[in-house]
């Protein structure tokens, strides 16, 4: 039996997700408490010692990000199910360290899977998600891609390129200047969300996302543009989106980043107005 609190400073919302609780998953889920500040959830974990607390993001004065912090990162012994409902470097905090969150008004099909998938997040990623949700511009923090058996811990910088695989995503990264690949258990297009924060990355192909400072060249083949990337990779540019391409490129200052040396590598100007 899961030993859970609810923690949020809006009575309706805890009352809301009470009821969801206890009309859905009364028979693996026991409610031991609430609490609507900082200050009472640290005692009710303390006494209660649940194995799960659903925390809202936003609470009256401070953040759950701030009662985490309080515990230490690394001394928390209980799983976290966030829930939000304007915040959205939240959202995006959350989704850069693999943690589940929910939407209010709470929906139940997505508390059904949070509470089924919780037992398998790890602490540790507590605190990647508090550093973006402070530092939502800083593009050094790592982010956090779950794979089937492990999780990838990565710069952003680091990432070349992500190949859609079905239902999976292949991340191909630098460490080292050695180049990895790692498969996750997400799609291109939840990466894609995640990755779009941050300008240099950029949707080639349906199949693709690409960083744009770890391409090479730009040739033109067969009809199709072709982006060369620096792990010797070729990527289609679809041709809807050779504008868009050429703008982003030019937005993260590299606009003469292409190299030319072959006569198949066609002007960036000719290639752009085919």
């Amino acid at each position: 039996m899961i030993r859970a609190i609810i923690v949020d400073d809006l009575e309706v919302d805890r009352k809301d997700l009470w009821i969801l609780l206890k009309n859905n998953h009364s028979q693996d889920l026991e409610l031991v408490g609430e609490a609507d500040n900082i200050l009472d959830a640290m005692k009710l974990i303390k006494e209660a010692k649940p194995d799960l607390v659903f925390l809202d993001v936003l609470l009256d004065p401070g953040t759950g990000f701030d009662l985490l912090e309080n515990f230490g990162f690394d001394k928390i012994d209980f799983k976290v199910i966030f829930t939000t409902k304007y915040d959205q470097f939240a959202i995006k905090a959350i989704k850069f360290s693999a943690i589940d969150y929910l939407v209010k008004p709470v929906d139940e099909n997505e508390l059904k899977g949070a509470i089924f998938n919780f037992q398998k997040r790890q602490n540790d990623y507590y605190e990647l998600a508090s550093q973006y949700y402070k530092e939502p511009e800083n593009k050094e923090l790592e982010i956090v891609l779950e794979g089937v058996n492990a999780k990838l811990k990565s710069y952003p910088k680091d990432i070349i390129r992500c190949e859609a695989d079905n239902n999976y995503c292949n991340i191909y990264f630098l460490v080292n200047s050695k180049v990895e690949k790692f498969q996750i258990t997400k799609t291109l297009k939840h990466v894609n969300e995640i990755l779009c924060e941050f300008t240099c990355f950029f949707r080639a192909h349906k199949s693709h996302l690409v960083n744009l400072n770890h391409v090479k060249q730009v040739h033109y083949r067969n009809g199709a543009s072709i982006i060369d990337m620096i792990d010797n990779s070729q990527v289609e540019l679809s041709r809807n989106n050779k504008k868009e391409f050429k703008e982003k490129y030019k937005e993260i200052g590299k606009k003469s980043a292409f190299s030319f040396s072959s006569i198949k590598i066609l002007p960036i100007t000719k290639l752009f107005n085919r």
